[in-house]
């Protein structure tokens, strides 16, 4: 069985949310990027989002964008991450996604993508604009099957319910779900309307529901229990590495992370 499922599981089992990190691959480092993910790992986190840099991340927020930015002045590739992945998974083994733009999978070859990114160990993907629309041409959902990769299906608050019942069909894992209109970035509070959105989604897709985008802290964390499976940090965490004192990145995303998980046991 795929370590996503079994790792969702093990939340279910337990009855707490599911926390997931995120790290740009590249930033500030290669090396940086493997000891943060060995970091998170050791924290007890339960997955990890690791981002292929790319020269327009339009869902992503500052953060986001200036640690794209920042990789890909280093000149890391699609082959470099891949690599470090391949170090990073003989490091931990908590479930590992790869997040990116289709755009940087389709000139790699898409298929050959797939194919290596399970030999390096990744478990599923997060295309964030890769609808399953698409799914007649690119075959992206068949090809992460046939490679025992969970491609993840996406839904924000605009999704109609007809439209929920399209996207249902492809639901492997779990959704991501956006928690507001926008682009990725912390923010102080979460969207009002955002247990009565995530209430409906769950009537109307399978597998459980994974909150990304806005989540900071361990309030919101404890706001979304019972209402999701799992919820996505990434912006706070990047905060915490490139605001932190000297050379003390490293050890303010593993207190940001106790932060986060504290009411979270």
């Amino acid at each position: 069985m795929n370590r996503i499922a079994n790792r969702l599981a093990v939340l279910r089992t337990g009855k707490r949310i599911g926390l997931m990190t995120h790290v740009v691959i590249g930033y500030p480092s290669l090396e940086t990027s493997l000891e943060l993910v060995k970091l998170m790992a050791e924290e007890g986190v339960d997955f990890v989002e690791m981002q292929l840099p790319f020269s327009d991340p339009v869902a992503d927020g500052p953060t986001l964008m200036r640690a794209n930015e920042a990789a890909l002045s280093q000149g890391v590739t699609v082959a470099d991450c891949l690599a470090t992945i391949r170090r990073i998974r003989t490091a931990v083994d908590i479930p590992l996604f790869v997040m990116s733009y289709y755009n940087l999978l389709y000139n790699y070859g898409t298929e050959r993508f797939c194919a290596d990114a399970q030999a390096a160990g990744v478990d599923g993907l997060i295309i964030p604009d890769m609808p399953p629309d698409e799914e007649e041409r690119e075959k992206l959902f068949a090809l992460c099957d046939a490679h025992q990769l969970i491609n993840s299906t996406f839904v924000s608050p605009a999704c109609s319910d007809a439209r929920l019942a399209e996207i249902a069909g492809q639901c492997r894992g779990f959704t991501y779900c956006f928690s507001t209109y926008g682009i990725t970035g912390a923010r102080e509070e979460l969207d009002p309307r955002l247990p009565a959105y995530l209430q409906r989604v769950r009537r109307l897709l399978p597998g459980a529901l994974a909150v990304g985008f806005g989540i900071k802290k361990h309030e919101h964390i404890t706001a979304l229990q019972g209402k999701a499976d799992v919820a996505i940090v990434g912006s706070a965490l990047l905060d915490a590495y490139t605001q932190a004192v000297q050379d003390n990145g490293l050890e303010a995303v593993r207190l940001c992370i106790r932060d986060l998980l504290c009411e979270n046991d």
